[in-house]
């Protein structure tokens, strides 16, 4: 029977990146970022995913996609680059982290296949207490 733990030391990233995916214009903007590299290899600024959503009937302001886009990098799903332009303001591009993907979809793979799940934190003698268990035999 396999089990899958999360401990305290991983349960913060873990959560992060799920709570990063669980808005649907994050996920928006993270498959428009997706779609553009890997059909053009092309990072992608705020102004741009903003005429992009706009094209497909989404309205964020700029201060929306900014925040949404810290939340993504800040879970490690995304990637913020500065890019300096000489004489004009920087802009930052924004690219997925594909270690990061590949790591969730590898999670998830193996949640597939687990008949047990515990969620255990460690207190602060090391000792790990048990925050749920779902067994769905």
């Amino acid at each position: 029977m396999e089990i899958f733990t999360l401990e305290l030391d991983n349960l913060d990233e873990f959560c992060a990146s799920y709570k990063a995916m669980s808005n649907i214009n994050r996920l928006k903007i993270l498959y428009i970022i997706f779609k553009k590299d890997k059909q053009q290899r092309k990072r992608l600024s705020a102004y741009e995913i903003k005429q992009i959503l706009h094209k497909d009937g989404i309205t964020i302001s700029k201060q929306g996609i900014s925040q949404h886009l810290r939340q993504l990098v800040e879970a490690g799903l995304l990637i913020r680059e500065k890019q300096i332009n000489v004489g004009k303001p920087d802009v930052y591009l924004y690219k997925i982290n594909h270690v990061a993907l590949k790591d969730i979809h590898q999670e998830l793979k193996g949640l597939s296949s687990v008949k047990t799940l515990t969620c255990s934190i460690a207190d602060e003698n090391g000792e790990l207490i048990p925050v749920f268990h779902i067994n769905p035999e």
